[in-house]
Parts: structure tokens; C-alpha cells; sequence
């Protein structure tokens, strides 16, 4: 692995380490780019830097004990893959209109993410969110998973 893929793995590391558990958004400064692409945003989203504070935000105060756990990471180039474990309680306001169930939920998920000049550029990921939506209560459980 190059030094490069090595540096920017201990980036996103150190992202998911600090500033996602503790919901630090003043440090997520020193981690996210100020023209910051999320490919997986909502049409609302704001763009850049001040949109990952919203998205953030809005999925804390939905699921106040949420939790990340990252299993695997993979980096080459300016990419770094992460698969992690993520779950919580739908307890609160805020996750798509969706009213708060009380209910708990684990996925995995798989995150890609672009390093630029030490920082986050670029985010993509993908998870099974039907089977979410049956953790939640959501979608009947005869409804077909994804």
C-alpha cells in the first residue's frame, strides 16, 4: 500500500473515530472538505460541509444512541473503503418524515470515500434500508427485502 492510501485510511479513521461518536461538528471541520460531495444526499441537503453538519444533525437527533463500528477498511489512491456496522433507536424526529418507533435497528454498510489534500472531498455509500425499515417497524415484514 502506498503512503498516500495509507495516509488517507488513517484520515477517515481517525473521522470515524473522533467526530462521529463523540458528534463533535466543530472538529469535523478539520476532517471534511468546505466543498464536500455527498452522492447519497437528499434533494434538501445543503451543499458542501454545512450539508454533512445537516445530514449529521438530523440522524443524531432521530437516533440519539446511534452507533458506528468499522469492520473492514480498504484504501488505494485517493479512495478509502470502509464496510462498518451501524444501528440505533428510531427515538427521535428527523429520519425520513418517519415518526419515532422506539424500535432498535443494525445494517451494515459500505462507504467510499475521496481524500484530497488531508481532507474528505467526496462520500458515497450504500446499505440495505428495507431491512432497516423492517428493524424499525416501518414496512410490514411481508413486504420483499432489497
Amino acid at each position: 500500500m502506498s503512503m498516500l492510501s495509507n495516509a488517507n485510511k488513517e484520515i477517515v479513521r481517525r473521522f470515524l473515530q473522533e467526530v462521529v461518536p463523540s458528534c463533535d461538528l466543530d472538529k469535523a471541520d478539520d476532517f471534511i472538505a468546505p466543498d464536500y460531495v455527498e452522492h447519497r444526499a437528499p434533494p434538501h441537503q445543503l451543499p458542501g460541509i454545512a450539508g454533512f453538519k445537516q445530514a449529521f444533525t438530523s440522524s443524531r437527533r432521530a437516533f440519539p444512541d446511534g452507533y458506528l463500528i468499522v469492520e473492514e477498511m480498504i484504501a488505494e489512491g485517493d479512495k478509502v473503503v470502509v464496510r462498518t456496522k451501524e444501528g440505533g433507536t428510531l427515538s427521535g424526529e428527523g429520519f425520513m418524515g418517519i415518526r419515532p418507533t422506539g424500535r432498535k435497528h443494525e445494517i451494515t454498510e459500505i462507504h467510499i470515500f475521496r481524500v484530497v489534500n488531508g481532507k474528505i472531498a467526496e462520500h458515497w455509500s450504500t446499505a440495505d434500508e428495507i431491512d432497516m425499515l423492517h428493524q424499525l417497524g416501518v414496512l410490514p415484514s411481508d413486504w420483499p427485502s432489497g
